[in-house]
């Protein structure tokens, strides 16, 4: 039996609010712990980091707001991979780049419908577990591939995707920054990729809580058995370069490159642009789009080695 209880913080300055929350999700099992205001959600956040699946964080307080909670919280490298849900009653687009700008890739505008707050819940605490196995498997196996040159891999299924990519970040200077990122496109091949799962399809997936079987569908598909993520790593004195090569279409790369404003209300659709801000330094598609080239610098590593010398 699995006894795992994601734990929600709850933020709002008005109890009305916070109660309506919990009411909505009592029923999926959740932990909660509520803060009155910005000054009480980071003292809890800071005597206890690690206790926290996600925090839902109402934008308009006193005295310290919602944005001054969420910046602090990601300059705290304890509390910075918190996936952060912003409630907020102002929706404009500058209000909107404004969360971005400040780390909330996750928002609901007030009021805010039950079904939305459970899909959008729901996908935060995924990819915050996410994210703590890709962490873990880090632990475990080959402990250090900093030798390796070149290398030709390939996959098609969820497990073998996270096995790889924590195989190759175990050879990059920072695995666990790069982990995630490695993770998101290879999943993004697969999914996307090989299998043709569109943008509208994964939300509503998502939404009902089906992903996974439908990827598992198919991959069982005869159409899909060859379909293979073709993956090629070369190491050079300044650079890591991991392409990416899948048997789809390709699609419109260059929308999902950034946060946008018009996707931060979709339970899903941070993955590339997570990808290139917060764990590459560089990600290049094809015009197509079924190609990706990820790149890490070595130059932390280089000069790191140049302190010890």
């Amino acid at each position: 039996m699995n006894d795992f209880k994601p734990h929600i913080l709850v933020v709002d300055d008005e109890p009305l609010n916070r109660d309506i929350i919990e009411r909505y999700l009592e029923d999926e099992g959740y932990e909660f712990t509520e803060a009155g205001d910005g000054d009480e959600a980071l003292e809890i956040l800071k005597s206890e980091p690690d206790i926290f699946d996600i925090v839902l964080l109402d934008r308009m307080m006193p005295n310290v707001s919602g944005i001054e909670v969420l910046k602090t919280m990601k300059k705290d490298p304890l509390l910075s991979n918190i996936p952060v849900i912003l409630q907020t009653a102002r929706s404009t687009k500058e209000d909107i780049r404004e969360g971005i700008d400040a780390g909330a890739y996750f928002y609901l505008t007030k009021p805010f419908e039950e079904e939305m707050l459970l899909s959008m819940v729901r996908s935060a605490i995924e990819e915050h577990n996410h994210y703590l196995q890709l962490k873990k498997s880090l632990n475990d196996g080959i402990t250090s591939l900093s030798m390796m040159k070149h290398g030709r891999f390939k996959f098609r299924e969820l497990k073998e995707a996270k096995t790889l990519s924590m195989y190759l970040a175990k050879a990059c200077p920072n695995p666990e920054k790069v982990i995630l990122g490695l993770s998101e496109l290879f999943l993004n091949a697969i999914e996307h990729g090989n299998l043709g799962i569109t943008y509208d399809e994964k939300t509503t997936l998502n939404s009902e809580n089906r992903w996974t079987k439908e990827v598992e569908t198919r991959l069982a598909l005869p159409e899909n058995k060859d379909k293979f993520v073709d993956v090629i790593f070369e190491r050079d004195d300044e650079n890591i370069t991991i392409k990416i090569l899948d048997k789809g279409k390709g699609f419109d790369w260059k929308e999902y490159m950034e946060f946008s404003p018009e996707r931060v209300f979709d339970n899903h659709g941070r993955g590339i642009a997570s990808s290139r801000i917060l764990s590459l330094d560089d990600l290049t598609y094809n015009e197509s789009g079924n190609e990706a080239t990820a790149k890490i610098s070595l130059k932390i590593e280089s000069t790191e080695l140049e302190k010890c010398a």
